[in-house]
């Protein structure tokens, strides 16, 4: 009885064996895989800035059998706030033929940089999956800045001719290098209207402190639309230039501007009690003056 429950045990694991086999597919294999043109293995780390893209080429062909329902897939670990992840649609795998599948994948501005991140690059089926994990190294650019938030006023972006819109623009430095003297735009181009500021100076993240901010405000912005502003949608434009002017970064909105309220010309009624009256040199004469003033509306 002793020596059944042994075997019976061996059988269990030999089971367990064969099940993890399985598991990596033998009906496909990879040939290469390409990371920014870079031929990827185990000795290479492939360089990319925060805010660029991989693109991932993946080489494979069919072995032993017809394989449905494969897919390839490609992600980043290590990302803080989601899933940095690229996949195929789903395509047969036939013995001997060749396949490349490519992906881009878009790294993230607030990636966290000078790291090295694992690429996972995977095929997979029903039954069984095939991986292989590559290294990629993550900067951040030399000069880097992106628009945070904008926050106008009135924020239903739909303004009547005439009035005011105004903006605040939040901006980060999400780059390597101290950016000073940053200059933001705020303009409706086919009105021909814009105004600008500056924040003083963003330090990059990574050494920001008490004392020095890696994001600010561009203080309140405003533009008057012209009283002979037609009604319709215009473009409103956010750019932020830094690097002493030679990179920008912009942002576009939808402006409504409603035509301006016109009020309809007013009448109005001067009486007099009386016109004419007789008085004596040096006295003074008292006149009843009733004043009458009416509108027929207001035009829009």
């Amino acid at each position: 009885m002793k020596q059944f429950k042994i075997l019976g045990m061996l059988l269990l694991v030999l089971l367990a064996v064969v099940t993890v086999v399985s598991a990596a597919t033998s009906d496909y294999r990879f040939d290469k895989v390409e990371v920014n043109s870079i031929l990827a293995d185990a000795s290479t780390t492939v360089f990319v800035e925060r805010g660029q893209s991989l693109d991932v080429n993946v080489f494979l062909t069919g072995t032993n059998n017809t394989v449905d329902n494969t897919r390839v897939k490609v992600w980043l670990g290590g990302y803080e706030y989601g899933d940095v992840e690229a996949e195929s649609e789903i395509f047969q795998v036939e013995p001997t033929i060749s396949y490349v599948k490519r992906l881009t994948l878009n790294v993230p501005d607030d990636l966290e940089s000078s790291k090295t991140y694992t690429l996972h690059v995977q095929a997979a089926d029903e039954v069984g999956s095939l991986e292989n994990t590559y290294s990629v190294r993550v900067k951040e650019k030399r000069h880097s800045l992106v628009i945070q938030d904008v926050m106008f006023n009135p924020n239903t972006l739909s303004v009547e001719a005439g009035n005011n819109l105004f903006a605040t623009v939040r901006v980060e430095n999400t780059g390597d290098k101290k950016e000073e003297n940053v200059k933001v735009v705020l303009s409706v181009p086919e009105l021909g209207i814009s105004v600008r500021n500056y924040i003083e100076e963003l330090v990059p993240r990574e050494v920001s402190g008490s004392d020095e901010e890696s994001s600010g405000n561009s203080g309140e912005l405003f533009l008057k639309i012209p009283d002979s502003a037609k009604a319709g949608t215009y473009d409103v434009k956010v750019d932020v230039e830094f690097n002493n002017g030679h990179d920008v970064v912009s942002q576009t909105y939808t402006l409504k501007v409603n035509a301006k309220s016109q009020t309809a010309p007013t009448s109005s009624l001067v009486t007099f009690d009386t016109v004419t009256k007789e008085v004596e040199q040096g006295k003074g004469l008292t006149f009843k003056l009733s004043l009458e003033i009416s509108s027929i509306g207001t035009i829009i």
